[in-house]
């Protein structure tokens, strides 16, 4: 039986942070809960877990982020993270073409872990675009994956990449964000992109 997220009170999803070290995935997590923006890097030991509700068109989903580690794209101490991901966001740091090329490394060894056919929505993440040592040009897809532009500092893009995979998870393509973790969305910032595809 399957159910709307309408029909019950709250819906969670598993989102796995994958990427290198130092691309802003444990700052893209704060942002989007506390809206804050840590500069201090301190690097993130195996998994922090966190739970960002999120107030839709569609009800209350919640997004449980799994902050995983960044020093190796391969390593099987990882798996036991991503095991159980219903999508995932590929960060890297557009002033860094090491971490653009090892992206699709990332990406393979998390569909590797959840083979079996199960296909979960993917969306990349160009961090640091208010950075003025850009390396990385705009980039729409990488490898069939959709592409956003964001900046974490400046709290730039951020809904832009999560309306897309909310409503992949959630299967309807008319969600709207009204509020993250209890604070409304901006009108500006409730423009939806375009929709997701795998």
């Amino acid at each position: 039986m399957e159910f709307a997220v309408s029909d019950v009170a709250e819906v969670r999803y598993k989102v796995v942070l994958i990427g290198d070290s130092k691309v802003g995935k444990t700052a893209l997590a704060k942002r989007l809960l506390s809206d804050e923006f840590v500069s201090e890097y301190g690097p993130t030991t195996g998994c922090e877990v966190s739970r960002l509700p999120l107030e839709t068109t569609e009800g209350r989903i919640v997004l449980e982020i799994w902050d995983v580690g960044g020093h190796d794209a391969g390593s099987p101490l990882k798996d036991g993270f991503f095991i159980g991901a219903d999508a995932a966001l590929a960060v890297f740091d557009c002033t860094s073409k090491d971490t653009f090329a090892r992206i699709e490394p990332w990406v393979r060894h998390l569909r590797a872990v959840l083979s079996g056919g199960r296909e979960v929505p993917i969306v990349a993440i160009a961090n640091k675009i208010d950075s003025a040592g850009r390396v990385v040009s705009a980039v729409t897809h990488i490898r069939g994956l959709p592409c956003y532009e964001v900046s974490v500092k400046e709290s730039t893009g951020l809904l832009t990449a999560i309306h897309p995979l909310s409503r992949a998870l959630t299967k309807h393509d008319d969600l709207t964000i009204t509020a993250v973790n209890g604070r409304p969305v901006k009108e500006e910032a409730q423009q939806p992109p375009d929709e997701l595809s795998l």
